[in-house]
């Protein structure tokens, strides 16, 4: 597994369980409360770039619209936490880690009080190395160094704020991509056999198709923050749509959601400073912004990027600030099981991998070939791993 992606609001609950259960918080803590965020610029300086999102290896000859790095800060009086979203594809581990110590250091926050996460652009230089796409190794230098700035920034930013927080379901805007098919009409899976009962992007109202593969998650969540005076301060948000989709460079319809809340409320800076406003990803390894059980509708990127501005506005708008909260982190590692390849996979996988050049996959099967072999590889990590006692 090279990477993680965690959806905000779980921890949202998290962070505020001690007000959301009653708590009451001590009189310094309601004394102060302290609300801080920040954006700053991650696009690529040179060029031509890798761009992370398609089963092939692309890159971007130019620039395009803005990537950022979207920080918030939160102080109780007694910890501080810290999120920052980035405009990414991906980020390894790896590379969180060294963004976590660096800010650590100019902060002296908890790197464990910290939560960094990717939107999932497809539209990004590639951070990290997925599917077909190589590591741009050069981008992905700069970008430890560019998610601390914005954590220290956000942290430098910290002023006494109100905090508030809500959730509204919007299911006009997100949809199983994934659906069943009629058991006559399954379709060659990328291994070569008529075997697939599900696939993603069946055509709009087909007639192959019975139904969507699973239910989706509609909840659109925010966290906010004011000043004491109740200017808008800060707008985190998340929501279970996968990607838009959009040319490279681009933030997709994260960055515009942005644009449009910060609109809405009437704030400048597109709400990437002094407000600043951010999308997270939520639970939407299915999900699309397409209703394969309609007919299909034209519609804009950032007319969509609207409509779920909107259902945000109408969340904020109800949201009762509160002149504290009782902060607190929690993380907890989760087991998942997984799919890994048998003996026959790996026949196939190897022969296939075996002529693969200069690390680049140049086709669809030479993709699943390599991922066969990156899943048995980390099989047999983990079973040398037990052998030897380790974890």
């Amino acid at each position: 597994m090279r990477t993680q992606h965690i959806g905000f609001f779980f921890f949202f609950l998290l962070a505020l369980a001690l007000v959301a259960c009653g708590a009451q918080p001590s009189d310094a803590a309601r004394a102060s409360f302290r609300a801080g965020a920040a954006a700053v610029d991650i696009s690529p300086t040179s060029f031509p770039v890798r761009i992370a999102g398609g089963f092939l290896e692309s890159q971007a000859q130019q620039g395009g619209e803005p990537l950022l790095a979207r920080c918030f800060a939160f102080d109780d009086g007694q910890a501080k936490i810290v999120f920052a979203i980035v405009d990414s594809c991906g980020v390894p581990q790896g590379l969180i880690d060294e963004a976590k110590r660096e800010a650590s250091r100019r902060t002296g926050i908890l790197v464990d009080h910290m939560l960094v996460s990717a939107t999932h652009t497809h539209s990004a230089p590639a951070a990290w190395p997925a599917l077909g796409t190589r590591q741009d190794a050069a981008y992905a230098a700069r970008l430890p160094g560019l998610i601390a700035e914005g954590i220290a920034q956000a942290v430098a930013n910290l002023q006494p704020a109100r905090i508030g927080w809500a959730a509204i379901d919007d299911w006009e805007h997100t949809h199983n991509r994934r659906w069943i098919r009629h058991a006559d009409r399954m379709v060659e899976d990328p291994f070569g056999d008529v075997n697939g009962r599900a696939n993603m992007h069946p055509g709009h109202l087909s007639p192959d198709i019975i139904g969507p593969s699973g239910p989706v998650d509609p909840a659109l969540s925010v966290l906010a923050a004011q000043t004491l005076d109740g200017k808008p301060l800060a707008v985190l948000a998340n929501y279970s749509q996968h990607y838009f989709g959009a040319p490279a460079v681009s933030a997709d319809y994260y960055g515009d959601f942005c644009k449009e809340v910060a609109d809405l409320w009437g704030e400048p800076g597109e709400g990437n400073g002094p407000f600043v406003c951010a999308m997270s990803q939520g639970t939407s390894g299915d999900l699309m912004w397409m209703d394969y059980g309609a007919a299909a509708k034209k519609i804009s990127r950032d007319r969509y990027a609207r409509a779920v501005a909107q259902y945000a506005h109408q969340a904020l708008r109800n949201i009762v600030y509160r002149d504290s909260a009782s902060l607190a982190m929690v993380e907890k590692r989760l087991q998942l099981k997984y799919r890994v390849p048998d003996k026959e996979r790996l026949a196939w996988a190897r022969p296939i991998a075996a002529k693969i050049e200069d690390e680049l996959p140049r086709s669809v099967a030479e993709v699943y070939a390599n991922e066969a072999l990156l899943l048995w590889l980390v099989l047999e990590q983990v079973a040398w791993y037990a052998q030897e006692g380790g974890s």
